[in-house]
């Protein structure tokens, strides 16, 4: 049995997630491969962690193209569908190949095809031509690797067959990742609060994600200012790059004593930040990010604003994080208040342990497998 997977573009943090289901298929006699392109010019300025060699899978140009200005794309793999049992595809409009594969699939009743995405665009308008036509082509497939619980109650509510979806639990690979926040000592952590003048005492807050506006960084910045107003001995850092971080770095010239602005930071480095802070501020558009408060213990502090992605579904309200109402001031009051009470910060810090155990990777591997057997067996 062959299984195809076609991305139009992959991540480094997705190659231990690959590897990992690759070995479990090939137990059962499941042969994986993966096709992958690179993402278009725009899309390069922000996205810096795109497989760039053939280290995981088969690696194809792809061909961009603009129609009455909207942007497709065609990647050139039909030669390696032939002998697939299954091909999973990502959810999307502009990929052409998605369209061939689903046509041919429709003349020849084969191979099965997937698709692998969110159910729906949590930023888009549903009221768009785009997201009705998503909406009604989504359950044109056999089969659905739904993102996680809200992603499959989505795809319910659009029509497609329950008994056809696998909830994977999207993730990243927090194995490792908790290893090295595991291993980070004491002196680690105290040199870098001596580096940064940070006192003992002092309530740390982190800000970790591409910096845009769906983020809703001036709000972030507002909220700051009220809990600094309040909480004087205050330090925040901010981790990440985008379009909107102008912003942070005038503000950071600003407030020299309290506020830091590190740029992109990965791995060990980034991870010791974390382990010294108390919690994470993003108040829009929460995606994997929720993951990094789950694995370093750092309780996400975020709002109820209708553009986040469907990982916000793995937050519960003061248990493993904080949503507040879309409200410069209770979200103000909100990070004041976990600044303050012991007993919710030891409490949401259990709450993230108990998350970084469910939504692990062997769990997203073992979901995904789960769900090919279910579709090719």
């Amino acid at each position: 049995m062959r299984v195809l997977i076609v991305k139009r573009y992959e991540r480094e943090l997705r190659i231990p997630f690959y590897q990992l289901l690759k070995e479990k298929l090939s137990k059962e006699n499941i042969h994986l491969d993966l096709v992958y392109g690179e993402p278009d010019i725009q899309e390069k300025k922000s996205i810096k962690d795109y497989i760039k060699d053939e280290r995981i899978g088969k690696k194809v140009r792809n061909i961009y193209i603009n129609v009455l200005g909207v942007k497709l794309c065609y990647q050139p793999c039909l030669s390696l569908c032939h002998d697939s049992d299954l091909i999973i595809v990502q959810q999307g409009n502009r990929e052409l190949f998605n369209y061939l594969i689903m046509f041919r699939r429709l003349l020849m009743k084969k191979p099965k095809i997937a698709f692998w995405g969110h159910g729906k665009n949590f930023q888009g308008d549903p009221r768009s031509s785009k997201e009705r036509f998503k909406k009604w082509y989504s359950n044109k497939v056999d089969f659905w690797f739904a993102y996680n619980d809200l992603s499959k109650k989505i795809l319910i509510e659009r029509g497609f067959k329950e008994a056809n979806i696998e909830a994977v639990n999207n993730t990243i690979d927090t194995k490792s990742q908790i290893e090295i926040y595991n291993n980070i000592t004491k002196v680690e952590k105290s040199r870098l609060k001596q580096e940064y003048l940070i006192e003992p005492t002092d309530p740390i807050g982190i800000f970790c994600a591409s910096i845009y506006k769906d983020k809703q960084i001036s709000f972030l910045l507002n909220s700051l200012e009220i809990v600094k107003s309040r909480v004087q001995n205050l330090k925040y850092f901010v981790i990440g790059k985008g379009e909107e971080d102008f912003k942070i770095r005038e503000y950071s010239k600003k407030n020299v004593d309290w506020f830091f602005y590190l740029g992109n930071k990965f791995n060990r480095e980034k991870i010791l930040f974390f382990s010294i802070a108390d919690f994470q501020t993003i108040p829009g558009a929460v995606g994997l990010n929720i993951i990094d408060s789950f694995m370093f213990l750092c309780p996400l502090i975020t709002t109820n604003i209708n553009n986040h992605g469907p990982e916000i579904s793995y937050l519960i309200n003061n248990d493993n994080g904080i949503m507040t109402r879309f409200n410069v001031e209770d979200y103000a009051n909100s990070i004041i208040n976990l600044i303050s009470d012991n007993f919710l910060k030891k409490k949401l810090m259990q709450g993230c342990k108990k998350a970084r155990e469910i939504y692990s990777i062997d769990n997203m591997v073992n979901n995904y497998f789960n769900g090919i057997l279910k579709i090719i067996k």
